[in-house]
């Protein structure tokens, strides 16, 4: 695994904690801040409540329209109890604003209150206030003071509904520290911060092996890379893969990786058979050019008479026929082989196609007496092929039983038809049949080979065949999604069947 800055390892796992870091800083700036706020405003809320409390206990023994006439050491001694009790420090101020009485810890004679805050309270307002600095961190309170109305010993109560029915006469100052809450919220902001390091560091660890399940593949796909450059080729595993993306990129790869071994295979193969191929061109080409040449050296030296260059001339036709043969089958392999190579389909008639096979070798077929019987099941049948290549493809059936069958024997074509269970057709098969010898079953596979001979004792000019014929065929026949096989007669020769289906009709 590369850790170095520039690796993808770094710059993932570097993103992962920066990303990671932010949303804990966020989280943990915004948590603090509602804790502070909601610790806060529970505080103010409790507070006020109590002063509202407060208020209505001092109310209850304060009456009177003149407040400097009140007692003033038992006053004190009240607003010192409630304060001890309440964890406030309580005041009492005049019409004026003036503090008048105040409990023993109450350091407000200094405090001046605004005269707009006075004239609120004088309404029958509440007053709230924090006071925030360096030394101090308190909430100020300052409820309106009433007399009562009737001058009567009846309770005096702060009435928020309807403050205007009781004449004010003062405020009551209601002053709690904060400093025991800032500390709560520090101590919680600490630990939101402690656990935040906390999580951070989890999160590290685990974007480390997240990363780590990332980088690993793709340092293993780099790998196997750098082996196809070395030649070998080599895929990677799919353990331990559980994201998506990283598994089909490795997928691809080794699928990339078998079809290069698959290509490369298969290029040794076709080196292996054009090898063989060109052998086998060179030997086939060998033959009848060498008895080209001697017979012309023969006839360039020697002072012939008529027979015997009649006689020579016919071989050097034979031959150059031969070539010219060889030449034109090769030419039709190597299109079939091209890559351009189409299919031009044509709705033809069966017949037509045949009767065409036949016509080619009226010669060899008379010179042989050979009985032609046809038995096709629909003389009018049509089909969906090439004609041009299925020509060639009966050519070289028809030419093949016509070589392979004794003198005075029979060839037959025939065809059947095959339909659904709605009488439409869906396969015609064609078989070509001769009375010859037949062929071995060992040698059924091998038919097909380019340049193979099933006789290889006879000559070439027994047989007239550069072994090529039925390789054409099958190649043919197949392109066109056809399929053509062999069979043994029971009797004596051989059939060779082609099955057409579906386009091919």
């Amino acid at each position: 695994m590369k850790f170095g800055t520039g690796s993808f390892f770094s710059r993932l796992l570097g993103y992962n904690i920066i990303i990671i870091f932010i949303t804990l800083l966020s989280i943990s700036l915004a948590f603090g801040y509602l804790i502070q706020n909601y610790y806060y405003g529970l505080r103010e809320w409790k507070t006020t409540n109590s002063g509202h409390r407060i208020s209505e206990v001092i109310n209850e023994y304060i009456e009177g329209e003149n407040l400097s006439k009140i007692n003033r050491e038992e006053s004190k001694k009240r607003l010192n109890t409630i304060s001890k009790t309440t964890d406030m420090e309580i005041g009492i101020i005049n019409y004026e604003g003036q503090f008048v009485l105040n409990s023993s810890n109450f350091k407000s004679f200094n405090l001046e209150i605004e005269d707009k805050s006075i004239k609120e309270v004088l309404k029958g307002n509440q007053i709230t206030r924090k006071i925030k600095g360096p030394e101090k961190n308190h909430l100020l309170m300052i409820f309106p003071l009433f007399k009562d109305p009737l001058n009567q010993a009846e309770d005096v109560k702060i009435d928020t509904t309807n403050q205007n029915r009781f004449e004010v006469i003062g405020g009551i100052v209601l002053e709690t520290k904060l400093d025991n809450i800032t500390t709560t919220i520090f101590d919680i902001l600490k630990l939101i911060f402690y656990s935040s390091i906390i999580g951070l560091i989890i999160a590290v660890v685990l974007s480390v092996k997240f990363s780590k399940n990332i980088v690993k593949p793709i340092n293993n796909l780099q790998n196997a890379a750098q082996n196809i450059s070395n030649g070998k080729y080599t895929t990677v595993k799919e353990t331990n893969m559980n994201t998506k993306e990283i598994k089909n990129l490795v997928n691809t790869f080794n699928y990339a990786v078998e079809e290069i071994e698959n290509h490369l295979m298969k290029k040794k193969r076709l080196e292996k058979v054009r090898k063989k191929y060109i052998s086998d061109i060179s030997h086939e080409f060998r033959s009848p050019l060498a008895s080209i040449k001697g017979f012309i050296e023969i006839i360039d030296e020697q002072d012939l008479n008529k027979k015997k260059l009649k006689k020579y001339t016919n071989i050097l036709k034979k031959e150059a026929e031969y070539l010219n043969y060889l030449v034109e089958e090769l030419l039709i392999l190597g299109q079939l082989d091209s890559e351009g190579f189409t299919i031009k389909r044509k709705k033809v008639k069966l017949i037509d196609i045949i009767n065409f096979a036949l016509d080619s070798k009226q010669k060899e077929i008379k010179e042989k007496n050979l009985t032609i019987q046809k038995k096709l099941e629909d003389k009018k049948l049509k089909i969906n092929v090439d004609p041009n290549k299925f020509k060639e493809v009966f050519l070289n059936l028809i030419e093949n039983a016509v070589n392979y069958s004794p003198e005075g024997k029979k060839v037959q074509i025939s065809s059947t038809n095959s339909y659904d269970e709605n009488e439409n057709l869906n396969e015609v098969k064609i078989s070509i049949s001769d009375q010859g010898e037949g062929i071995p079953e060992d040698e059924k596979n091998n038919i097909w080979k380019r340049f193979y001979k099933l006789d290889k004792a006879r000559t070439r000019n027994d047989k007239k065949s550069s072994g090529l014929g039925l390789s054409i065929v099958k190649e043919i026949v197949e392109k066109h999604g056809a399929k053509i096989i062999v069979e043994n007669n029971k009797n004596k020769g051989c059939s060779f069947i082609i099955t057409l289906k579906n386009e091919n009709l």
